[in-house]
C-alpha cells in the first residue's frame, strides 16, 4: 500500500530525538529547534559530520535539517505497513495539507489511502504574491524575527517583506478568525479526496477542537499523545523521551485500524 500521511508536530516526530542530544539528568520537555537550542543541535550535527563543508553561514540550517530529518526517522508514521509518504511539518494546516497532496498526486499519482491528522489550532499558513512571484506555507511567530538571507530563502526580499507584513497581521487576529479560515481549508481538502475517492483514515490526538469538528469516525488516539503531553507529571511540554516510546504504540495502533478498515 501506498500512503499519504498529513500531519503536524505529532506525526512528524517533533521532539523524539531531543532527549538524546541534551546529556541533562533531567527530562527534556520543550522542542529544541522552536526554542532555539540550535547550539545543541549544531553540536550534535558535527559530531555526525565531522568532515562536513558547509558554509559557516549555512551551518544552523543545515544542521536543523538533519536534526528534522532525524525526528521523522523516529516518527510512528515510519513504521505504519507499507511505502509511506509523510508530509507531516511543525505548524501544517489543512491548506498546507491540500498542497502536498496535489503535489504528491501530480509526482506519484493517487495513493491508496491518506491519513488526515489534527493540528494545534493556532498554526498559520498564508499566500503572498508580488509582481509575477508568489509563494504560499506555514508561518512561524518566529518570522518577526528573522531577517532575509538570499542564501537561505528562496524568494526575493520583496516577497519576503510581503510575508513578514501579511504574517504580522494575521497573527494578531482572534482565534475565530483562524478557525473559520481551518474550517474553510478543510471543506476543500475533504471535497479533493472524495471527488479522487482515496480512503481516508481521520486521526485525532486533540479531540473536541474546532480542528477536529469536521472528521468523521475519527480514530481518537489521544490517550496516546496525553501519555507525553500534559497529563504527566511534566506537564510544561511533550515529554522527549515518553513521545519516543510512544511512536510505536501509535503505529501499532493506527496499523490495527488501517487493517480493520480494508
Amino acid at each position: 500500500m501506498n500512503i499519504v500521511v498529513l500531519g503536524d508536530c505529532a506525526s512528524n516526530g517533533n521532539n523524539c530525538f531531543a532527549h538524546r542530544i541534551i546529556d541533562n539528568p533531567q527530562r527534556i520537555t520543550y522542542s529544541l529547534a522552536y526554542h532555539k537550542q540550535y547550539k545543541d543541535i549544531i553540536k550534535w550535527y558535527l559530531k555526525q559530520e565531522r568532515y562536513h563543508t558547509v558554509a559557516l553561514a549555512n551551518l544552523q540550517h543545515t544542521a536543523l535539517a538533519a536534526y528534522r530529518l532525524v525526528e521523522k526517522q523516529c516518527s510512528w508514521p515510519s513504521k505504519i505497513d507499507g511505502k509511506v509518504y509523510n508530509y507531516s511539518k511543525v505548524g501544517q494546516t489543512f491548506m498546507g495539507y491540500l498542497v502536498d497532496l496535489r503535489k504528491h498526486i501530480a509526482t506519484y499519482g493517487k495513493p491508496d489511502s491518506i491519513i488526515v491528522t489534527d493540528y494545534t489550532e493556532n498554526h498559520l499558513y498564508i499566500r503572498t504574491k508580488v509582481a509575477n512571484e508568489s509563494h504560499e506555507g506555514i508561518v512561524y511567530p518566529t518570522i518577526l524575527d528573522t531577517k532575509y538571507n538570499p542564501e537561505l530563502h528562496t524568494y526575493s526580499q520583496a516577497l519576503f517583506d510581503c510575508r513578514y507584513h501579511k504574517a504580522k497581521v494575521e497573527l494578531t487576529k482572534s482565534q475565530n478568525y483562524h478557525n473559520r479560515k481551518s474550517y474553510h481549508a478543510f471543506y476543500w481538502l475533504k471535497k479533493y479526496i472524495n471527488e479522487l475517492e482515496i480512503p481516508v483514515v481521520y486521526v485525532t490526538f486533540r479531540p473536541n477542537t474546532s480542528i477536529s469538528s469536521g472528521f468523521v469516525n475519527a480514530l481518537d488516539v489521544s490517550d496516546i499523545h496525553n501519555l507525553y503531553c500534559g497529563n504527566n507529571e511534566y506537564q510544561d511540554g511533550e515529554d522527549s523521551e515518553l513521545k519516543l516510546k510512544a511512536q510505536q504504540i501509535l503505529s501499532d495502533r493506527i496499523n490495527r485500524h488501517l487493517t480493520l478498515s480494508k
